[in-house]
């Protein structure tokens, strides 16, 4: 049996490249071979293990055996991928070997060969590595979120502060030095502002720093902002920030990333501002339903009740206090009628505000009844509208 890999790539690849290994495994003998397994040896340059994306995985074979089978003279062949990580392409290579196992006939893993680069040419005749060079590009990415710390009104608005937190990762395979973060924030207008503080490192991982990035390490930044009336009356806070740095090399290669806000389902997925909105939009949906007890199911009488749950919901953006519901209750031809006492009575809210009060996304459920009267025979039955308000 024999198995050879592709041959040595000598074009440098980058992080991100995709590496197709093709692997031929050949039964050279006289007789059949079964139980072909294969075990794959993938290092970087230093020796650190990688895990390939795929595979290696059975494609075909010449003689049309099925895998784990080749009869003499017969190719199967196999397929793996792997991607370039940033750390594997700073050591200068990826290395690959398969080791093949087979059973001849009344034997056990008796026949075994190690993959051969396919290249003759390169001084080594018999089971070398299949190489791969790679170069690791200065890469650098910034990311920028905002919570807001609400001073207590329950509105996004003056007084509030704006924390932002601002992630730069070294996605290169090249340590950077000279690291600078600039911060830009402006208001709806475009006015420029200045931050209440920041911004200022509060984490590194392993060897990095203030100035230096090492390669896939994180630098985190926070800083703040608080709100006063004039951004209110603009409508928005917006904030990038710029990083730059310059790779170690003595190509002093300089890179450089803004911010991007990490929402990717807002329609931008790269390098867009981290936006604040100020705008206050309160908004209110009501629902409501009802649900008859009667006597005869064939028709409403004296008597009978109708059990009305009525659903307030805080579509907008703000607290909203104050709510009152506003119902009116009127046969059908516009006389007005009267629930059952207490009338509309607060049940619950699905995040346990008291009545009158909703958080943004919260609702509030309320029920009312009433029972059907001889004015509401005489009106040919009845209807009921409500409306919610609030502030």
């Amino acid at each position: 049996q024999e198995s050879r890999g592709l041959g040595d790539v000598y074009k440098r690849q980058d992080q991100g490249d995709v590496i197709t290994y093709t692997i031929a495994v050949e039964n050279k003998g006289n007789t059949l071979l079964t139980g072909i397994t294969l075990s794959d040896t993938f290092v970087d340059n230093t020796g650190n293990s990688l895990t390939l994306n795929q595979g290696p995985t059975f494609t075909s074979s010449t003689a049309g055996s099925s895998q784990g089978t080749l009869t003499t003279g017969e190719i199967a062949t196999y397929t793996a991928t792997y991607t370039i990580q940033a750390d594997a392409a700073a050591t200068g290579k990826i290395r690959n070997r398969v080791l093949v196992t087979a059973s001849s006939p009344g034997n056990t893993d008796d026949v075994i060969d190690i993959s051969d680069n396919g290249n003759d040419n390169d001084g080594n005749t018999l089971n070398d590595f299949t190489e791969v060079l790679a170069t690791a590009e200065p890469k650098i990415e910034a990311t920028k979120t905002a919570t807001i710390t609400d001073n207590g009104d329950g509105y996004t608005g003056q007084g509030d502060t704006i924390v932002y937190t601002i992630i730069v990762r070294n996605t290169g395979g090249i340590t950077l030095s000279n690291v600078a973060l600039v911060d830009v924030i402006v208001d709806g207008n475009n006015n420029n502002l200045a931050l209440t503080s920041g911004p200022s490192l509060t984490s590194s991982t392993p060897g990095s720093s203030a100035t230096t990035l090492q390669a896939t390490g994180v630098l985190t930044y926070t800083a703040t902002y608080t709100v006063v009336g004039a951004d209110v009356a603009a409508g928005l806070m917006s904030n990038r920030a710029t990083i730059s740095a310059d790779d170690v090399t003595a190509a002093n290669n300089a890179v450089t990333d803004n911010s991007d806000d990490g929402d990717d389902l807002d329609g931008n997925t790269t390098d867009d501002p981290t936006v604040v909105k100020l705008t206050y939009d309160g908004k209110l949906d009501v629902s409501k339903t009802v649900q008859m007890t009667q006597a005869d199911p064939n028709k409403i009488q004296l008597g009978d009740t109708a059990v009305y749950t009525i659903v307030v919901t805080n579509t907008g953006n703000v607290r909203i206090t104050s709510i009152d519901l506003n119902d009116q209750l009127s046969g059908v031809n516009g006389v007005s009628l009267n629930l059952d006492s207490p009338g509309v009575k607060f049940v619950s809210s699905s995040g346990g505000s008291a009545s009158g009060t909703l958080e943004v996304g919260e609702s509030a459920s309320y029920t009312a009844t009433f029972t059907v009267n001889q004015e509401a025979i005489d009106q040919v039955g009845f209807q009921k509208t409500i409306e919610a308000t609030g502030r």
